[in-house]
């Protein structure tokens, strides 16, 4: 990949897929629960806050995996596991090593989870939508 040139295909591909998970979270709530709230304006907006807070979430995760902050947790089970299985050679002397490495790796990877943080947000939004739409509904 050229330096600085802008793709596309990953953010595409990771909206899609997070809008398939999110309307399939969606359809479950909503689909799962007739019985005790029925097929209401706040059934709808109920799944629709579900979805996106879950989407949300994987989005963030994704983004502060991608920051570095679980570092020191992945770092801790490398060392673990080469003290526990000797074949498993330790590439790294220290953490610092293991950090600056990482970055490095990071500066060739795209920012996708930004477009799994969209869909989530596009969730709740439709979710806040449709629970104003509820509460105008009643005060009337």
């Amino acid at each position: 990949m050229e330096k600085g040139k802008f793709r596309f295909k990953p953010y595409l591909i990771a909206g899609v897929i997070s809008l398939v998970v999110g309307a399939a979270i969606f359809c479950l709530y909503f689909f799962l629960n007739r019985d005790k709230i029925g097929y209401d304006v706040t059934a709808a907006s109920n799944g629709a806050l579900i979805a996106g807070a879950c989407i949300f979430a994987m989005g963030f995760f994704l983004f502060a995996g991608n920051q570095g902050f679980f570092d020191f947790v992945s770092y801790g089970f490398k060392q673990l596991g080469s003290q526990l299985y000797a074949k498993q050679a330790n590439k790294f002397n220290n953490y610092p090593e293991y950090v600056e490495h990482k970055k490095e790796v990071r500066k060739s990877s795209s920012k996708w989870h930004f477009a799994v943080m969209i869909v989530g947000t596009a969730f709740i939004l439709v979710a806040l939508i449709l629970f104003i739409v509820y509460k105008l509904s009643i005060s009337k």
